[in-house]
């Protein structure tokens, strides 16, 4: 694993890699780029691009969001803006689209993967790209349990909207409360048993969620996603949809069965997949070898 905190624009960005390093990856012939959900901090990735890499001998490279790590936040390169500002959803695309701009070449055949919001910033950076002079075109993309609709209907949106818009602030306050009278490694623990999560790895994405200006990010950014992922972008999607594999588990209360079988009426053509493979949406917990292969067993398909 390669981990490196470096600047996209004017934002510190923490980037980590297997198969190859950040400063070899304008060299490479294919890539595959993972984009998280939110939380987005890339630790909790480790795991599934580590298999993936594995899997798929292809280098992986993942970055977190605007202002979710601790380690883009606290490091040498950090900035007023990043101790000052928050990032909305649009803010968190563009990111992505930097990045690549920044380090991939136009040549490379791209893959990304998008877990949850990542599904959704998939689709955008796609689009930017289609309609963009630089050369750049996105081979396919995975998209896991992804939130690209109507997420305020969804039952876990139903459930978390009102804290999220309503108590947002008080949160923040009892957090900044909390990591101050607690020690890190103190937080860490309760998180990960709140969480009932294993593995160090995890673990080391939870230290991010010690920090209250983290936290403010995941949670203004969550604000921003209730807001404006509703109704589905049918032009977008229909134009894309030949590039795309969507993939859906029962019980997910985020991205719920229902949107899957209406989508999969809706476009009977297109790889929407409802998995009977018992994932959780928060699969990077306990099934990223698992979902890793997955995911590889489609790229030997959309490469044939």
């Amino acid at each position: 694993m390669n981990s490196i905190v470096t600047q996209i624009d004017e934002f510190p960005t923490h980037i980590l890699s297997y198969g190859a390093s950040i400063s070899e990856s304008r060299h490479l012939q294919r890539v595959i780029i993972m984009i998280p959900g939110n939380p987005g901090c890339i630790h909790f990735y480790e795991e599934f691009m580590a298999h993936l890499n594995e899997q798929t001998g292809t280098p992986v490279f993942g970055l977190s969001h605007s202002g979710h790590d601790w380690k883009a936040l606290t490091g040498t390169l950090r900035s007023r803006v990043m101790a000052s500002e928050v990032f909305n959803l649009e803010q968190q695309v563009e990111h992505k689209c930097r990045f690549i701009q920044q380090f991939i070449s136009p040549g490379t055949q791209t893959h990304l993967v998008g877990h949850s919001i990542g599904g959704y910033i998939c689709t955008k950076v796609i689009d930017y790209f289609d309609h963009s002079d630089s050369g750049f075109r996105v081979e396919h993309a995975y998209l896991m349990m992804p939130t690209i609709e109507r997420m305020a209907e969804s039952p876990e949106g139903r459930s978390k909207v009102g804290i999220i818009r309503t108590f947002r602030w008080l949160v923040l306050l009892l957090h900044c409360m909390l990591s101050t009278l607690l020690p890190q490694r103190l937080l860490v623990e309760a998180i990960s048993r709140r969480e009932n999560s294993r593995g160090a790895y995890f673990k080391r994405g939870l230290a991010s969620l010690t920090y209250t200006r983290c936290v403010s990010n995941v949670l203004y950014m969550a604000s921003d996603e209730l807001r404006l992922v509703d109704r589905l972008d049918h032009q977008l999607l229909c134009g894309i949809l030949p590039r795309l594999t969507l993939y859906y588990t029962p019980g997910d209360g985020w991205a719920p069965e229902k949107y899957c079988t209406e989508l999969q009426r809706r476009f009977p053509d297109a790889r929407i997949v409802l998995g009977d493979h018992g994932f959780s949406h928060q699969f990077v917990d306990r099934h990223s070898k698992e979902v890793a292969q997955l995911v590889a067993s489609w790229m030997k398909t959309t490469d044939c």
